[in-house]
């Protein structure tokens, strides 16, 4: 069974066809095939190295032009008195895969055998370009019947009483399935620039660096004609003019009227801001389901209109930091003023089918964060009108296999986070789900350097304050918003800052006891937050720990909050029937069912750190260390996790939730405590039956990392040059992970260990408390040498301020995009944050 040709990964040449039927076809119509030839093999080979780097030049794809007439000898006759010789026949041609059409003199009428020849070639190709008239042929073929088309805008009219089954708008181009259809003049050239992308564009893509190079009359998409009598010319604005570089940085393509500048260079007497015009371009809605969500525009509130008009009265004649006068203020600023942003996920294309799938993975997904729900009948058409945020969220964390469409949405819900809910200070349950449901499976390897999962959580506890949705305890709606929210919140902030969150810590406390029934099993949602206040008692114990200055009373302690903690968890399997034994044989398939994987994997994760205490509680200065029993039995608990991890089927990590991710990371910290402990004169630590420990620990953990690293490259989608996914992430980072723990060789194995282990190193000093962790790949900038970085690099424009830390200027930090929301362009100026998550890959020097 042959695969079916992807016209996105052709694996042969595509051929493309221009069909010119016996009357006289338009020139300009069927120019757009010259953009094939320049994206070609043939074509980029005879440019210079200096054109394009090796990566994009590699993309070129191998076409075969056909130019079809009837019978094959006839030549086809073109405006402008010119004459094309064809290469095949209609009998003689081969099955086209892209087929270009144009055109006719007005009142032409396609024969018999035309009108079948366009037939089969609609039904054998992957992609058919009809434009301009030629509309008027393809009528009367009956290809366009229950279709979305366009044509010339003086003959929609007739074409709407001529084919009433036809959807027929005014857009310059419009595309339904593998059929697309323009406008009139130079809307050709616009829909065949559209389609490029679409089919080949992206970041670092041929075709971007392609259509980047030429000045672009008029969007390259679809939308409505500008009103009146003439269009006025508009240039798309690319990545040269300074000014507009912040938009690029996030993906968004800024439409501005005028003429572009002489020369990019600004002059330094000139003002920072600048009156453009601009131009709003509404998106096709038979395409774009995303774009059609919030369409309405933002109320304000009286409050915020009073605070701008306040400004105004009191600061009439500041000026900007250059000393220059700020430009007039005539009217209330808006989202789309002076520069119109107009994000990447205008072209997403992400029809309502599609969404309905997404819809179906995510109720999957559930089981993992089971913390909102939806009732089984809900479809997707009725999200986008009741609940459109939450219904963005679901699409943007359910494209996991699609990184790059992914990006899209991610850019496209946070434009509708700063706008909405920041600026404009709307709340409602469904931006409380929305978010909830965001930050449950965020993104992670979208914004990797970026915290903003920390100010987006605090977001988060605020609305849920404000809509008084903690006072609604016996809502289980309410409640359990306010369980997944608080649970999330007590693991970043109990996880990896090392501090509680009191209040989620409290209300977790209080939702508990208010549900409790002896001997009676919690439902899934209170049996994860359970789970969470023992982690939280767990860290809490540590700090507890460590204040106290007396050894004995500390050892003392310590042991009773063990005990203490391990007995309640063995209640809590009990009661819940888990079992997740540590001495469960490793030849017993230890992965049960979906529904408990989480309690799992919540389980043994905290049984981990229980062993850990007493690793977590050293003091730096003391040279007392853990006896071998206690760092056996963390071995083992670390062991037992890293088994059931790996048992777990392959497609189930594609549902994992942030809580499964954040217990991995934490587990291989945890493992890096244990084998990479320094040693200190006179801590007993120095003896053979230690060593030996050590060395035969760090074997078995390169094992689980090499096998979850061969998971993960297995998972991942990403190929060389595209948008990295959440596995390559994961597969770059493990990779700098593992030489750390492979043995060292040459001489005696036993010696040399040993010899390492009593030196120790800067990496490897006794945990503190120190922000510099020298192991961790993020921290000591290892994971810029990754191939990761290197994708990253390659499709996001704002890694290009990482230079300097800065944003590349000059330590000002205002040439990051604002998104034109005023106030607001802070949020995204995360470029040169450190990460709250990845320092814990081989955390060292943490506590």
């Amino acid at each position: 069974m042959s695969t079916p040709f992807d016209l996105r990964n052709p694996g042969r040449p595509i051929h493309v066809g221009v069909v010119l039927l016996n009357t006289v076809t338009e020139h300009l119509d069927i120019a757009p095939v010259g953009f094939f030839h320049n994206i070609s093999k043939d074509f980029i080979k005879t440019l210079p190295p200096f054109a394009m780097t090796d990566e994009v030049r590699s993309q070129a794809l191998d076409f075969v032009t056909h130019w079809v007439t009837e019978d094959g000898k006839t030549p086809g006759v073109l405006s402008g008195n010119l004459k094309v010789i064809p290469t095949d026949s209609f009998t003689t041609c081969s099955p086209l895969d892209i087929i270009l059409i144009g055109a006719g003199q007005t009142g032409y009428q396609a024969t018999e055998t035309e009108k079948a020849f366009l037939r089969k070639c609609y039904s054998e190709c992957s992609a058919f370009l009809s434009v301009c008239g030629a509309s008027d042929a393809l009528l009367a073929t009956g290809i366009l019947e229950g279709k979305t088309a366009t044509g010339p805008r003086s003959f929609l009219p007739l074409f709407r009483q001529i084919a009433p089954g036809t959807n027929w708008v005014e857009k310059r181009w419009v595309r339904d399935e593998k059929i697309w259809t323009t406008g009139t003049l130079l809307n050709g050239l616009d829909m065949i620039a559209a389609f490029g992308t679409e089919m080949w564009g992206g970041e670092g893509s041929l075709v971007e660096h392609m259509l980047t190079l030429a000045i672009h009359v008029g969007p390259a998409r679809s939308g409505t004609p500008v009103e009146g009598k003439h269009e006025v010319p508009r240039i798309i604005c690319f990545v040269y003019h300074a000014e507009l570089r912040r938009c690029a940085k996030l993906g968004y393509m800024c439409t501005v009227t005028g003429s572009p500048p002489l020369t990019t260079a600004r002059s330094e007497k000139s003002p920072k801001t600048r009156d453009v015009g601009a131009t709003p371009h509404p998106p096709s809605s038979s395409d774009d389901l995303v774009s059609n969500l919030f369409q309405d525009k933002p109320r304000e509130k009286d409050q915020v209109m009073q605070l701008r008009e306040l400004h105004r009265g009191l600061l009439p004649g500041h000026t900007t930091d250059d000393g220059n006068p700020p430009t007039p203020i005539h009217t209330p600023p808006s989202i789309s003023e002076t520069v119109d942003c107009e994000p990447k996920s205008i072209k997403i294309n992400l029809s309502m089918q599609e969404a309905e799938e997404l819809l179906h993975q995510f109720n999957q997904r559930r089981t993992y964060f089971p913390f909102i729900s939806i009732p089984k009948d809900t479809t997707a058409s009725s999200m986008a009108t009741s609940q459109p945020f939450l219904l963005l969220a679901i699409l943007t964390i359910s494209l996991t296999r699609k990184p790059l469409l992914q990006k899209r949405l991610d850019e496209r819900f946070r434009r509708v986070l700063s706008e909405r809910i920041i600026f404009y200070g709307e709340k409602s349950m469904d931006y409380v789900q929305g978010l909830l449901v965001y930050m449950a499976w965020r993104p992670l390897h979208i914004r990797p350097l970026s915290n903003q999962g920390s100010q987006f959580m605090q977001i988060l506890v605020t609305m849920i304050s404000d809509l008084k949705l903690t006072e609604r305890m016996h809502d289980e709606g309410a409640r359990d918003v306010c369980l997944g929210c608080y649970s999330l919140s007590s693991l970043v902030s109990v996880g990896f800052r090392r501090r509680g969150d009191d209040t989620a810590y409290s209300y977790l406390k209080a939702a508990i006891e208010s549900n409790s029934t002896p001997n009676q099993p919690y439902n899934e949602q209170l049996q994860l937050a359970k789970l969470q206040i023992l982690f939280e008692e767990t860290i809490r114990s540590q700090t507890e720990c460590i204040s106290l200055k007396c050894p004995n009373t500390k050892d003392q302690r310590l042991k009773q909050k063990m005990e203490s903690l391990r007995l309640e968890l063995q209640i809590f399997q009990r009661v819940h029937t888990l079992n997740t034994s540590t001495s469960t044989p490793t030849s017993k398939k230890l992965y049960t069912n979906t529904p408990t994987v989480p309690l799992h994997l919540s389980t043994l994760s905290l049984k981990v750190h229980i062993a850990l205490l007493p690793f977590r509680i050293l003091n730096p200065k003391s040279p007392l260390r853990p006896d071998l029993d206690q760092a056996t039995s963390c071995a083992t608990a670390i062991r037992s996790f890293f088994e059931y991890f790996l048992s777990i089927p392959q497609e189930e990590y594609i549902t994992f939730s942030i809580r499964e991710w954040c217990q991995l990371i934490l587990t291989i910290s945890a493992s890096s405590y244990i084998c990479f402990l320094p040693l200190a004169p006179g801590s007993g630590l120095t003896s053979p039956e230690w060593i030996d420990f050590q060395v035969k620990t760090r074997s078995n953990m390169l094992i689980y990392l090499e096998s979850l690293s061969h998971r993960m490259c297995s998972l991942s989608v990403t190929k060389r040059g595209d948008t990295p996914d959440l596995f390559f992430m994961f597969k770059s980072v493990l990779d700098i992970v593992l030489p750390t723990y492979a043995p060292v060789h040459g001489g005696s194995s036993a010696m040399r260990e040993e010899e390492s282990l009593r030196e120790g190193s800067p990496e490897m000093s006794v945990p503190t408390r120190s922000a510099t962790s020298t192991r961790c790949p993020m921290m000591n900038g290892s994971i810029r040498q990754s191939e990761f970085w290197e994708a990253m690099e390659q499709s996001d424009l704002y890694f290009e301020g990482l230079g300097n830390g800065n944003g590349g200027n000059g330590g000002s930090g205002e040439d990051m995009c604002s998104l034109g929301v005023p106030g607001v362009g802070s949020l995204f100026d995360d470029c040169g944050d450190w990460p709250s998550i990845f320092s814990e890959w081989v955390n060292i020097c943490n506590s």
